[in-house]
């Protein structure tokens, strides 16, 4: 067979599976164009992929997988050999996951041929991948997954790209306990870049402790809050954001010895300054820590050791092939035919199919034709995540979507319905979508809630989610089918390449698809064709990109003190390389060298105007340091610090106390002269006293007159993206400070009695009981819940001492909601 023939009969492949799913989509395809495929051709494809299978090239694996697949999925039936075919292919390709899923796909006659010569070469590729973690308790990895477990688990450091789908954090997991069986005194710490990650995460590890009877000897910990030295006695997983980990690192009394960093791509982004300097200070506190890292789809994970000095310059690896096959589909409006529409096929080489026109039966118009597509291919089982461009149109379809649904009966969902009535409100509009199988997903909504919809979709109990782009920061949420329309990101841009390839990622849920598809709606019309490039992504971190590029205006941020984009990483700059001792030398070939010599002659003169310790400057490098100052000379000049001092919960004019500090952290270190802190200081307050998130919504709704969905969004703005994020960052640097004015004015007073505010404001609580639960892995809400009952009793609720407690509980029995119990039966049971 000739190459020319071979291309063509692949093409004709892709082109009649494609057909033939949009006919079982209900799309009306003309006969004419019906692609036919022989027996002759099916017998050619399958040596095709057969011989592609023992390629090592990545490229020509895949087409083996999307041979073997489309073939398996459409002439199993006609041809039964293919079963046994696609056994032995996807063994050969070492996908052995999907090999369980073809069973799934046929009928109980059809059976698997033992060839002798196969079933050698299946049992020998089994052999390859197959890991024991204990014994009798063997598990078949793909090759990347091998190969990735292998250097996790026998290497000091690593970094891996590769696809969101490849099982990246699952090898994290099955890592870290196969440390944890060797060294079950290990300290690991796991960094994810979001809240929500750290939900996900530790979840899987507790699942995976209990699994192999490690939950007694490991504990599990996602807030970095202190314990007593005698408790650190046994193995300690920490799962925390990038700022939590720079907490954890002040701890003098701990040695961490492997860290995880997951979605280590998110250097580049504005938050990346804190990730880098967080794993500065981890590497300069802890020299002989094991360090890896994880990347969807990167061009240079090597990058990771350069940037951070290090000596492994040939420990990384790329992978690009997915166990699971992606269509991207383009679909889009025929002028003056509503209901017609033009189908095209991307192939991972940019090449377009032209499958032309079908009929449809809804019209592809207007808003609508998102909402009516989704409809149309979505499958009873199958789970569809429609792309919205905020979180008031993702509620706004998710809605209009709702409307045209019949109600289901199903009890985890009911039971989460009842939750939302009782505990956030009754007019709450995902109530009226999750009755229909509908949710929406985005970052302001109460986290709990948001769980459970990860938890309810990974169960197939829905079938539609409108997301917006919390999931592009590694929220696990594969599903069959993912929608997009003019994707952006952020503040109305357009959706990086970077970005587009991160999403796609989430189409096709291996071991439940062989393939996903993303329908791309009108993609001529998107005015970034981010569907288009090259498949790996250049990462740079973000404090370097804006050194070499954005020069000038760190130059203009020096003098002043005005918040702006790049303060963090000016006061990263001035922590390295006039505190510390970096040198510029190593940007000598840059073509912005000039500017970065003359950006650190200017920040050499702040050194004049500067008299607080380099140690806390180098802590807080991403407020300006003359801000630090500032705030310093401020706290000097008051004359009655008491009212400046944090208070304790229940002490007097405590809410005045919050409001005064507000203020001090709005003038001096945002710069910000209005009377927003008065709001900000009552919602913290508010928070930290454990007021639910339903009364203060209640409140809000009440003072301001605003409908009950705007008030949640609200609330859960203010809440996830000022108390629990800026005013940590900037109550932290606050409180150090006021320890150094304190010592100087009030020698009598103990500064180490200060509250842990930031501490209590990213948590939502000051209780030490509830931190002691929520650092177990337990939502707020929960932890709140269990404090208030009659049933929990612990004298002594360190975390340690209040997880004893609740494996000792009959949780039945507890007067709490069903969906808290089932959050601590996920935890101890």
């Amino acid at each position: 067979m000739n190459k020319l023939n071979e291309k063509e009969l692949i093409d004709n492949l892709v082109k009649y599976d494609l057909q033939r799913y949009l006919i079982d989509l209900g799309f009306i395809v003309d006969n004419s164009s019906l692609i036919i495929l022989t027996e002759n051709d099916i017998k050619n494809l399958c040596n095709i992929s057969s011989v592609f299978a023992l390629s090592e090239k990545e490229e020509e694996q895949e087409i083996a997988y999307e041979i073997i697949t489309k073939l398996f999925l459409n002439f199993v039936e006609e041809y039964p050999n293919l079963y046994s075919i696609a056994y032995a292919i996807l063994s050969r390709l070492g996908n052995f996951p999907n090999r369980e899923l073809l069973k799934s796909c046929i009928k109980d006659t059809i059976s698997r041929n033992n060839n002798f010569l196969f079933e050698l070469e299946i049992n020998s590729r089994e052999i390859e991948n197959k890991i024991s973690l204990i014994e009798g308790n063997d598990l078949l990895l793909t090759d990347f997954q091998k190969q990735f477990f292998d250097v996790l688990t026998d290497t000091n450091f690593f970094s891996v790209s590769a696809p969101t789908s490849a099982g990246k954090s699952f090898i994290f997991t099955l890592a870290i306990i196969q440390r944890l069986l060797k060294n079950n005194k290990e300290i690991i710490v796991l960094v994810v870049p979001t809240r929500a990650l750290i939900k996900e995460l530790s979840g899987k590890i507790i699942e995976k402790l209990k699994e192999f009877e490690l939950i007694d000897n490991v504990d599990v910990r996602t807030i970095p809050i202190i314990e007593n030295n005698d408790e650190i006695n046994k193995g300690r997983v920490y799962i925390l954001t990038q700022e939590r980990l720079v907490t954890l690192l002040e701890q003098d009394s701990l040695n961490i010895d492997t860290c995880f960093v997951d979605e280590a791509q998110e250097v580049q982004s504005n938050r990346g300054v804190v990730l880098q300097n967080a794993i500065e200070i981890l590497l300069s506190k802890y020299k002989n820590v094991k360090l890896f890292f994880a990347s969807p789809l990167i061009k240079n994970p090597n990058y990771f050791s350069q940037l951070f000095n290090l000596n492994f310059h040939e420990e990384f690896f790329i992978e690009k092939v997915s166990p699971v096959g992606q269509n991207i589909i383009f679909i889009s409006e025929v002028k003056n035919k509503p209901q017609k529409a033009h189908i095209k096929l991307l192939n991972k080489d940019s090449k377009q199919y032209d499958l032309g026109g079908v009929d449809l039966n809804f019209k592809f118009r207007n808003v609508d034709k998102l909402i009516e597509l989704a409809k149309q291919i979505t499958k009873d089982g199958e789970l569809s995540l429609i792309y919205c461009n905020g979180a008031n149109e993702a509620e706004k379809k998710a809605l209009s979507l709702s409307r045209e649904l019949e109600n289901i009966e199903d009890k985890e969902i009911n039971d989460l319905i009842s939750f939302i009535k009782e505990d956030i409100h009754h007019e709450y509009s995902i109530i009226k979508c999750l009755k229909k199988g509908v949710a929406y997903h985005y970052g302001n909504m109460p986290s709990f809630v948001r769980s459970e919809i990860e938890q309810l979709a990974s169960q197939n109990k829905l079938k539609y989610i409108f997301c917006t782009s919390t999931l592009l920061q590694g929220v696990n949420l594969p599903a069959k089918n993912i929608v997009l329309y003019k994707p952006k990101k952020g503040h109305n841009n357009p959706m990086r390449r970077a970005d587009f390839l991160n999403l796609i990622g989430r189409a096709g849920r291996l071991k439940y698809e062989f393939q996903g598809n993303i329908w791309c709606i009108d993609p001529d019309s998107w005015s970034e064709k981010s569907f288009e490039g090259e498949k790996l992504q250049l990462v740079e971190g973000f404090f370097e990109k804006t050194i070499l590029n954005e020069t000038e205006q760190l130059i203009g941020i020096v003098h002043q003190e005005d918040s702006n984009d790049y303060t963090h990483v000016f006061g990263k700059f001035y922590s390295d390389f006039i505190l510390g001792n970096k040198n510029i030398e190593k940007y000598r070939d840059k073509d912005s060298f000039d500017k970065i010599k003359k950006l650190l002659v200017e920040s050499q003169k702040l050194e004049f105007d500067i008299d607080l310790p380099d140690k806390l400057i180098k802590k807080h490098c991403t407020i300006h340091p003359l801000k630090l100052q500032k705030m310093y000379d401020e706290l000097m000049k008051i004359q009655d610090l008491n009212d400046f001092i944090p208070k304790n919960i229940g002490q007097k004019n405590i809410n005045l106390n919050l409001k005064n500090i507000f203020q001090l952290i709005d003038n001096i270190f945002l710069s910000k002269n209005n009377k927003q802190y008065q709001f900000y200081s009552y919602i913290a307050s508010s928070w930290i006293h454990n007021v639910s998130i339903k009364e203060m919504i209640l409140n809000y709704k009440q003072q301001y007159k605003k409908e009950i969905n705007s008030s949640i969004r609200e609330i859960l703005k203010t809440i996830e993206r000022y108390i629990r994020y800026t005013y940590v960052i900037n109550t932290n640097a606050y409180i150090d400070i006021l320890k150094i004015v304190i010592s100087e004015k009030l020698p009598d007073y103990d500064p180490e009695s200060i509250p842990n505010l930031p501490l209590y404001l990213e948590s939502g609580t000051s209780d030490k009981t509830i931190l002691s639960l929520i650092s177990l892995g337990l939502s707020r809400l929960t932890s709140i819940k269990l404090k208030s009952s009659k049933k929990f009793i612990c004298k002594d609720p360190t975390p340690i001492n209040c997880f004893n407690v609740l494996k000792q509980l009959n949780i039945d029995m507890l007067d709490i909601p069903e969906i808290c119990k089932k959050e601590i039966r996920r935890l101890v049971l």
